[in-house]
């Protein structure tokens, strides 16, 4: 009998140590796995763009939490303005109370410029397309974020829209 409890514990020891050998193996596993949730939870937090001519371009503001005004679909035309030019953003925007009021600011490499008014469009005050209309006055190589503010009696909502 004393024979047969040692290669039981001899078997034991090599599953033992065939599972120890893939520990590594799963924890990279495992790794793999949580990069790519938090690569594709970031990819849907972003800004996607679509060019629909020449340089305009459509955009859809990512889901978002808020207790005010929630952003949709968006024009913008040019996307990559130089200095001087005049750029348009038009976006949907949408509350179960009246949006009041809808502003932005330009985020740029050396300086923060704004606000610029956007006015109502096409739709109801619960539901329509806001456009604003400014000329930039600054370079920007690396930083050019759109940071959009929406009012309702609701609250307040705040995104901010890299542009490059």
């Amino acid at each position: 009998m004393v024979r047969k409890s040692k290669a039981k514990s001899k078997i034991k020891s090599k599953k033992g140590v065939q599972l120890k050998l893939l520990y590594p193996y799963i924890t990279i596993f495992i790794c793999l796995i949580l990069v790519g949730v938090v690569f594709f939870w970031k990819l849907s937090q972003t800004t996607a763009f679509t060019r629909i001519s020449g340089d305009t371009w459509s955009f859809v503001v990512p889901k978002h939490e808020a207790n005010g005004p929630r952003f949709g679909k968006g024009i913008i035309k040019p996307r990559f303005p130089v200095y001087g030019v005049q750029q348009r953003v038009t976006i949907t925007i949408s509350d179960t109370a009246p949006v009041t009021k809808v502003s932005a600011y330009l985020l740029t490499d050396t300086k923060s410029s704004g606000p610029y008014e956007f006015l109502p469009g096409s739709g109801t005050s619960y539901n329509s397309d806001w456009t604003g209309v400014w000329t930039l006055d600054d370079t920007h190589n690396k930083k050019y974020t759109l940071s959009v503010m929406a009012t309702s009696t609701n609250g307040t909502t705040t995104v901010n829209i890299p542009l490059k």
